[in-house]
């Protein structure tokens, strides 16, 4: 007969196997991505690779960003983009929304 200790270090090891086999499993999907991702950088003209390089650099750079320093709530980035507006915004809107009628 096992023993609770025996089932016990059984249950961790299945445990341990399981994490393993989800990271590997993650591994592989995102070779496959990449693989796939080469495959179709292969069949771009010049100018929508440079597209994509861009696109790869801005991304680094929003990463590296993100990194580096924690981003203000949205509504205070508002905020103090509009803190040197005089006057009403709201009727600044309304106005243009008339002059389109």
């Amino acid at each position: 007969m096992i023993s609770r200790e025996e089932i016990g270090i059984e249950l961790s090891l299945m445990e341990e196997t399981v994490h393993v086999l989800l990271a590997l499993r993650e591994e592989i999907c995102t070779m496959k991505v990449k693989e796939q991702a080469i495959k179709e950088l292969e069949t771009l003209k010049p100018d929508e690779l440079m597209i994509v390089y861009d696109l790869i650099l801005t991304l680094k750079g929003k990463r590296t960003e993100q990194q580096g320093k924690e981003q203000p709530a949205a509504y205070i980035r508002v905020r103090n983009a509009l803190k040197d507006c005089k006057g009403s915004l709201s009727e600044d809107i309304i106005l243009d929304r008339e002059d389109r009628i």
